[in-house]
């Protein structure tokens, strides 16, 4: 986790980049459309990947706290994919 700033308004508050893995669930396969479409809805921060057959986006997510970040990820996959589309990998980090 490393230490930044973001600025909501005219206060700065401050930040830190938070690690984890969301997973995709039932996502069989995804082509360069669908990797476009998550980078511009804000997952340039995240790696995909697929292991047997699961795909799994490894975030570094900047934000004010683990949650705000875990909940931003989860809604900007969510606008591609739909409501229910990805869970938290339950990480040891």
């Amino acid at each position: 986790m490393t230490q930044t700033s973001i600025e909501s308004g005219s206060t700065v508050l401050p930040a830190s980049t938070y690690q984890f893995v969301l997973v995709l669930n039932g996502a069989a396969d995804l082509d360069d459309a669908d990797h476009d479409a998550l980078h511009e809805a804000g997952c340039d921060d995240a790696v995909l990947s697929r292991v047997d057959g699961v795909f799994y986006l490894d975030f570094d997510r900047e934000a004010s706290s683990r949650s705000q970040a875990v909940l931003s990820a989860i809604e900007d996959v969510e606008s591609v994919f739909g409501v229910g589309t990805c869970h938290l990998q339950n990480d040891p980090r």
